[in-house]
């Protein structure tokens, strides 16, 4: 497995063919994490030819329906699934609240739903700080927006970072400085923001996700290099893919 970011859905709450909601995975040597897991994505993962047991952690970073609803199929296909069943352990992790938003979304279904002893579900609510999963250290950082969490690592010396939803461009820059590349949240920031973000955070690639509207990457570059950022600007595709070097 080779290490790679790729982002299985720009989109957000909107209907779109082509714009799936928000997800990304994560892909470290040894180690494979969902980061969120909005409605569709599970048809993502499998267009990635991944199976139920290819995915053992799963990053919720807020509670919002386009960031977490397909964890519902993906449980029900663990247990019932009669191609793919889950065998290994499921792990998920969100901000505090997990436990009692993860209790009620299984009170939805009658009892015996989401049952299965081939598995076991474990819920792990995070503080402020870092996640520590199969040896890799992960940055959780809070940014404004309904208790949301972005997530940021290290490897080989290089910053990666992802934002989920949220509108701060202050906090954005600081969380996404000097990053080799910076998966953002464009939805609810407008062209000016990006743009700003990209000059005084400098991340190397800057992705623009989490999309309401269509963004005209020629411009942003050009508005962009005109203030003096000397990094690309992307403007995320669903399943797009990024190595890590």
């Amino acid at each position: 497995m080779r290490d790679r970011i790729v982002i299985l859905g720009t989109g957000t709450c909107q209907i779109l063919p082509h714009r799936l909601s928000s997800s990304v995975l994560i892909e470290l040597t040894h180690l494979r994490l969902l980061y969120d897991i909005g409605p569709g994505i599970l048809g993502r993962l499998c267009e990635s030819g991944l199976k139920q047991d290819d995915i053992c952690h799963i990053i919720l970073s807020h509670f919002h329906p386009d960031h977490v609803t397909d964890l519902i199929p993906l449980l029900q296909a663990s247990c019932w699934s009669k191609t793919d069943p889950r065998s290994k352990d499921l792990h998920i992790y969100g901000p505090k609240g997990l436990k009692e938003f993860f209790a009620k979304m299984l009170d939805l279904f009658s009892p015996g739903t989401f049952q299965c002893d081939r598995f076991t579900i474990h819920i792990h609510e995070c503080e402020q700080g870092t996640i520590h999963i199969e040896g890799m250290s992960f940055d959780w950082v809070s940014l404004p927006h309904a208790g949301n969490h972005g997530l940021r690592w290290i490897k080989n010396e290089k910053i990666y970072a992802l934002t989920g939803d949220t509108y701060d461009v202050e906090k954005v820059i600081r969380f996404l400085r000097d990053a080799e590349i910076a998966v953002v949240d464009a939805g609810h920031m407008g062209e000016k923001d990006i743009i700003t973000i990209a000059k005084h955070a400098c991340p190397k690639r800057l992705v623009c996700t989490h999309l309401y509207e269509e963004l005209d990457e020629e411009k942003l570059n050009r508005e962009a290099a005109d203030i003096g950022y000397n990094g690309t600007i992307i403007v995320g595709q669903d399943l797009m893919s990024f190595d890590l070097y």
